[in-house]
């Protein structure tokens, strides 16, 4: 599974807009195949500030993803952000979910 997270700072008076667009992306790629996931979030701590967090089954469907026009037009939304966007890209090297993930992990030995 790869994990793909992109944090965003909007300016207020582009919020509107931004939010319009984004949200229609997040339904698109849900339906992508590879998708396992996919969430849009706002940072109730810091004004406009947003993250976008997709999972996909494999890189091979993520790169597609990342060739789609779907995502043209996040990149193109993403004129509207007052910096460069945060983009980070994790990997999981682990199987499993919620505790059961974390115990496995901390049982392994270095």
């Amino acid at each position: 599974m790869i994990t793909v997270t992109i944090s965003m700072h909007v300016p207020r008076e582009k919020t509107k807009e931004f939010l319009q667009t984004v949200l229609l992306i997040v339904k698109s790629v849900r339906r992508e195949e590879g998708c396992l996931s996919c969430h849009f979030y706002q940072d109730m701590e810091k004004d406009n500030r947003f993250r976008l967090v997709g999972k996909w089954a494999n890189q091979q469907h993520l790169k597609k993803h990342l060739r789609s026009d779907t995502f043209s037009v996040l990149l193109g939304s993403m004129n509207l952000l007052q910096e460069d966007p945060d983009v980070r890209i994790y990997v999981g090297s682990c199987t499993g979910s919620g505790m059961d993930a974390i115990n496995s992990v901390r049982a392994q030995r270095h």
